[in-house]
């Protein structure tokens, strides 16, 4: 058994990575006012300005920003800001607590993108680039996160690989 225990410490590591995906959805975007939007389309001059280079966003694919909301609850869908606070619970006649939620992670820099619908095109002002996450799997337990397996072929298949030469190396399974 002492034989095979880097080949089972392999196949162990290979299934949490492999599992260990979150429901959560983070990433980089452009926030301008109460939104973030997600999808970048590349670099272009600010009004046709070329020394003013900013990093465009789309304007199809905003994330909203709750800010101040904790009262209420967490929203799943939404970016939420909000401190620490307590809400009264009818039921118990009781103040409940909830923590404070802060889903901007980190401002990368500051006036350096816009949205729009195609890089050609200038509206609207200068955002921030932003770090975000939102669909906190505490909060959202809803439908599970889609999991793509064709990503994880290599290790479905490598993981089947170390199974069968343990199993024929111990004469578990004939082979004729």
């Amino acid at each position: 058994m002492r034989k095979y225990l880097k080949y089972i410490v392999a196949l162990v590591l290979v299934l949490i990575s492999v599992f260990m995906a979150k429901a959560q959805t983070s990433g980089t975007g452009c926030k301008i006012g109460s939104a973030v939007y997600t999808t970048y389309l590349g670099t272009a001059p600010y009004y046709g300005n070329n020394s003013d280079i900013v990093k465009v966003y789309s304007n199809s694919t905003a994330v909203s920003i709750i800010t101040g909301n904790g009262y209420s609850g967490y929203q799943c869908g939404k970016i939420n800001i909000y401190s620490a606070g307590t809400r009264y619970n009818s039921a118990t006649n009781t103040n409940d607590p909830y923590p404070a939620v802060n889903e901007i992670l980190a401002t990368v820099s500051t006036n350096s993108c816009m949205v729009s619908s195609s890089l050609g095109v200038s509206s609207g002002g200068k955002g921030d680039i932003v770090q975000y996450t939102y669909n906190n799997p505490t909060y959202c337990g809803g439908s599970p996160m889609p999991l793509p397996l064709d990503d994880y072929n290599w290790a479905i298949i490598g993981s089947f690989a170390l199974l069968g030469g343990f199993l024929i190396s111990k004469n578990k399974i004939a082979i004729r």
